[in-house]
């Protein structure tokens, strides 16, 4: 079983702006920048929700940051942009839509895990449940997502583990190794003639 990929807008994303007639310019930006995300256009998309964020900015619309962020982080996960859209991600965890950061430790979780960091991603796992809502149960893809993340550090845990203890059993050996041949050595030197000796033909005892 593999991790659950990206999660991508959620429900509220637009909604949010259909009660908000005094953002209708951010709103146009940021209903623009998700159908070209839908269409596959990423590279568009992201000049939409950069124009979704300022225009945001402008009219003092916290939200309109937010979600344009959030657009941002999806648009270049898609281009392959992992650390821009890491860094992206990280700002949305603090916003104040539990939603969105729920989202953002969410989509964190899932590039740590396909980096390696399996501690890292157990970590935004756990912090995206604290964020779910006390209303409704936690996503399944939440919870399986996050018990192979514990799987996986543990696992990798055990390999660190193993490793270690072969290489100190090799050090052992080889340890074993040098004093039997600082011993072979001296039994050696110790059967050679002596110099008064070298010349009797035979061993002086």
């Amino acid at each position: 079983m593999g991790i659950k990929s990206w999660r991508f807008f959620p429900v509220v994303f637009l909604a949010v702006f259909a009660l908000c007639s005094c953002t209708k310019k951010p709103y146009l930006d940021i209903a623009e920048g998700r159908f070209l995300w839908n269409r596959g256009e990423y590279s568009k998309a992201v000049a939409s929700f950069l124009h979704g964020k300022e225009n945001s900015r402008e009219d003092d619309f916290t939200e309109g940051v937010a979600y344009s962020n959030y657009g941002l982080a999806l648009c270049y996960l898609q281009l392959n942009e992992l650390s821009v859209a890491e860094g992206i991600l990280q700002e949305t965890t603090l916003s104040p839509d539990s939603v969105l950061a729920k989202d953002a430790f969410y989509n964190l979780g899932v590039l740590a895990y396909s980096q390696g960091n399996y501690s890292l991603a157990e970590d935004c796992f756990k912090n995206c449940i604290k964020k779910s809502s006390l209303d409704a149960p936690v996503p399944r893809d939440v919870l399986v997502n996050l018990e192979l993340s514990i799987l996986a550090k543990n696992a990798e845990i055990a390999r660190e583990s193993s490793r270690i203890k072969i290489q100190e059993t090799g050090q052992e050996i080889e340890g074993m190794n040098t004093v039997f041949n600082i011993y072979r050595e001296k039994e050696y030197n110790r059967w050679l003639p002596s110099e008064d000796t070298a010349g009797t033909g035979y061993l002086d005892y």
